[in-house]
């Protein structure tokens, strides 16, 4: 069976590992460690993901707003926003990148919980998309 690809885009490098490991463990291959748009955008050309988690604030000018909508325009994947910004303000920032959720980060068994059911409905319905 197929390992999904999984891209997390954040400059937080424990949030990274962490999350990382307990993808793996569930089964999903994951990036290396991408801090930046720049990074984000190299990954991409090298391997294009099935789906990328993305922060909002990132290494570098550009950020994970910036790299949503390289990816709407450029890439066509899905993705999830998975960061600390949980205001209104970043909420509609993160909704003008055409994605209507976002999991804010918060450590826990929750957190975790709430990212794999969010990949496995957005690779739900992208291959929906792509059936029809």
């Amino acid at each position: 069976m197929k390992k999904n690809y999984v891209l997390i885009v954040d400059d937080n490098a424990l949030l990274y590992e962490t999350l990382a490991e307990k993808l793996q463990n569930e089964n999903f291959e994951v990036s290396d460690y991408t801090p930046s748009v720049k990074d984000a955008i190299a990954s991409i050309e090298k391997r294009r993901p099935d789906i990328a988690l993305l922060d909002v604030m990132l290494e570098g000018e550009e950020t994970g707003l910036d790299l949503a909508n390289i990816i709407n325009e450029k890439y066509s994947f899905p993705f999830i926003f998975v960061t600390g910004m949980d205001n209104d303000y970043y909420s509609r920032k993160i909704q003008q990148t055409k994605r209507k959720e976002f999991v804010p980060k918060t450590v826990s068994y929750d957190f975790f919980k709430n990212i794999l059911r969010s990949i496995h409905l957005a690779l739900e319905l992208a291959a929906e998309k792509t059936e029809n």
